[in-house]
């Protein structure tokens, strides 16, 4: 949609998402948890590249640490959405 096809009043967030941690799939802080779901990256696959960071040179932890600050919590709605069959 454009912005010459948009109401005067009409916002462009509708559908967009948003960079938040997950409540419902998280170990520590659920800073891999809200980034897998937002880039569709297997939340595995992004812990094992953390901890390979924190241990070769320890990026990760600071990545981590930094994303934890700055990134906020997903809303209970989000959470209740998110959370399928299988998840815990």
């Amino acid at each position: 949609m454009s912005m010459t096809d948009r109401h005067a009043g009409q916002t462009e967030r509708q559908g967009t998402r948003r960079l938040t941690r997950s409540r419902t799939d998280r170990k520590i802080a659920g800073v891999c948890g809200g980034f897998a779901a937002y880039s569709g990256i297997d939340v595995n696959i992004l812990r094992l590249v953390m901890v390979l960071l924190a241990l070769l040179g320890g990026s990760g932890v600071v990545l981590y640490l930094v994303a934890w600050v700055i990134v906020p919590v997903e809303d209970a709605a989000g959470a209740a959405a998110g959370a399928g069959p299988g998840r815990r």
